[in-house]
C-alpha cells in the first residue's frame, strides 16, 4: 500500500511539473538602448527577461520581472501589455548632453563621461505574439534611472524601443 501512494504521488508530481507554461523567447530591441534580449514567460502572467544593449559607447545588463495583462486572445490573436522593473549596470564611454536651466547660454552642454553605471528601470509595453508563427513584435518603454560614472545622475523617462522576438 505504501508503494502504491508513494507511486500515485511521484506520478502526481510529475504531471504536475510538465503542465507548468513556460515559454522562451530570444530577440533584437531597436531603439535608444538597442541589444539582443532573451525572456522566459514563466506563466500567463509573469516573466523574467534580461538584456545585454549597447548605449554611450558602452555596454549594460539588464535584468527585470514583468507581469503581463491579456488584451485581446483569441484563435488568431494574442494582443497583450505588460508593465514591471528591475535594474542595470555596465559601462558608457562617450558624449552625453544635458540642458541646465541656470546655464547662461541657454543651450545644451556636452561633457564626457566613462566609467561604470548602475540603475533602476522601469518597463511599460504591448506585445502582439504571431499564431502558428513563432514569432512576436511590439513596442515598449523601459525609463531608468542611472548613476553613471558616480558623478552624474541621469533620468530617461522614456527610452522606446521596438522588438522582434522569436519563440524557442
Amino acid at each position: 500500500m505504501i508503494r502504491f501512494i508513494l507511486v500515485f504521488i511521484v506520478c502526481i508530481a510529475f504531471i504536475t511539473a510538465r503542465a507548468q507554461y513556460i515559454e522562451k523567447q530570444v530577440g533584437l530591441r531597436i531603439g535608444a538602448t538597442s541589444g539582443i534580449s532573451a525572456k522566459v514567460i514563466k506563466n500567463d502572467r509573469q516573466a523574467y527577461e534580461g538584456i545585454v544593449a549597447l548605449r554611450q559607447g558602452g555596454i549594460q545588463i539588464y535584468g527585470l520581472i514583468e507581469s503581463y495583462r491579456p488584451l485581446m486572445i483569441d484563435f488568431k490573436h494574442d494582443l497583450r501589455i505588460y508593465f514591471g522593473g528591475g535594474g542595470h549596470l555596465g559601462f558608457v564611454n562617450g558624449k552625453y548632453k544635458s540642458r541646465w536651466w541656470y546655464n547662461p547660454s541657454g543651450g545644451a552642454e556636452d561633457y564626457r563621461v566613462s566609467g561604470a553605471v548602475i540603475g533602476i528601470d522601469g518597463i511599460i509595453g504591448g506585445s502582439y505574439h504571431f499564431r502558428g508563427f513563432p514569432m512576436s513584435v511590439g513596442i515598449e518603454s523601459k525609463p531608468f534611472l542611472e548613476l553613471q560614472a558616480f558623478q552624474h545622475l541621469v533620468f530617461d523617462p522614456l527610452c522606446m524601443a521596438f522588438f522582434l522576438k522569436w519563440t524557442l
